[in-house]
């Protein structure tokens, strides 16, 4: 997902019912101008994805569908899903099995098998 040069200040993350939310100030123009991005995580072959749900610049929300109605394949090519492994860096013995937001928290489920011995442990998962 495409997230605009000119922010200032630190990103804060919070959740927003499934979604999770980025929130920072970008300079437009010498003005600092709030910025919003929504994207719904999710889990697919040990990659989590983040896809975007909607981006709201100075208190006007803009869905990806809107955005790319005014925009076109630009847009719809800067609100891509993007995926981050998360795999390579667990024992290869862990498998994630869900991703949810609740409560306030991004919840990782997570399954273990009889490979979680001593060699089990230090050999590392992929995402393929």
């Amino acid at each position: 997902m495409f997230v605009p040069d000119g922010g200032t200040g630190a990103v804060r993350i919070a959740f927003r019912g499934a979604d999770m939310v980025l929130d920072a100030d970008m300079t437009v123009a010498g003005q600092s101008v709030p910025f919003q991005a929504a994207v719904t995580p999710s889990l697919e072959g040990g990659r989590v994805m983040w896809t975007p749900a909607s981006v709201t610049i100075g208190g006007t929300m803009i869905t990806p569908a809107d955005l790319t109605a005014r925009l076109g394949a630009d847009a719809a090519a800067a609100l891509a899903p993007t995926s981050v492994c998360v795999a390579d860096v667990l024992p290869a013995g862990i498998r994630l099995r869900d991703l949810a937001v609740r409560d306030q928290h991004l919840v990782f489920g997570i399954d273990g098998s009889s490979r979680l011995n001593a060699r089990g442990v230090r050999a590392v998962g992929g995402c393929g």
